[in-house]
């Protein structure tokens, strides 16, 4: 074969080689083209779709209530309500909302699909009463829930004696109460415990029992008297006598008065 001829031959492969490689470019602008479209039709119908009325906002669960309104929290969804798609709705705004009652410890918000909003409420326990100018409910740490709102069942101790003490030393003898409600575990009931009264003097008492029998444990620290007192109520107890008083504000002894 002669140069002409090897320079058609190059020459044809080198167009073959061009159309394939423009058929294959063709072929793949093609291919992004229809991927494209594809992208942004299946964008749309999901948009279209989340936008529906499929995901209205029209279930609301609240669990954990006792002293929470349930139709207050259902009160602040109210704007919300089959008018808000539950993908768009806020829920740390309705969480701080949430949180804005003071018998609420914690809250936690969920989304249920389609159409829910779950709410877990924790709410804070009452461990004893305060009576200050007002009555106030003590959660377990000591801390302050809210003022006492009639009618409610307050079988609790009542913590006295404080009117005029600053808030951190308050705070203070309040733990020292708490601390005689668990060193009674076992001699008392927190449930048979109906005051305890501290003195600013730093003495304590307590009112116990129906009818009530007053208990003296005198000036801080307190923990030598609470095995006297076990073994003065066991003989109480055990004989079977009416008492009125027992005081416990001695180095060694005890005194216990009795009812007429």
């Amino acid at each position: 074969m002669g140069r002409n001829g090897k320079k058609k031959s190059c020459l044809k492969q080198k167009i073959k080689h061009r159309r394939v490689a423009n058929r294959k470019r063709r072929r793949a602008i093609l291919i992004c083209t229809s991927g494209f479209f594809l992208v942004v039709a299946v964008f749309i119908a999901v948009h279209k779709f989340l936008l529906s009325s499929f995901f209205d906002f029209d279930t609301l669960d609240v669990v954990g209530c006792t002293r929470v309104q349930i139709s207050e929290i259902r009160n602040l969804f109210e704007s919300q309500f089959k008018k808000t798609s539950i993908l768009n709705i806020n829920l740390q705004y309705f969480k701080e909302k949430i949180e804005e009652n003071q018998w609420v410890k914690s809250v936690k918000l969920r989304r249920s699909l389609p159409g829910g909003v779950r709410v877990l409420i924790q709410e804070h326990q009452v461990f004893a009463l305060l009576s200050l100018e007002k009555l106030f409910y003590l959660n377990p740490q000591g801390e302050v829930i809210t003022e006492v709102q009639l009618p409610d069942h307050l079988d609790y101790p009542v913590i006295s004696g404080l009117i005029g003490v600053d808030s951190q030393k308050r705070f203070e003898f309040i733990h020292r109460a708490y601390e005689v409600v668990e060193k009674l575990a076992g001699i008392i009931s927190r449930k048979d415990i109906s005051e305890i009264h501290i003195s600013q003097q730093n003495r304590l008492s307590l009112l116990m029992g129906q009818p009530s029998i007053r208990i003296q444990f005198g000036k801080y620290p307190w923990q030598s008297r609470f095995k006297r007192l076990k073994t003065v109520l066991e003989d109480i107890r055990r004989r079977q006598i009416k008492v009125r008083s027992i005081d416990l504000d001695y180095n060694k002894k005890v005194v216990v008065k009795l009812r007429k």
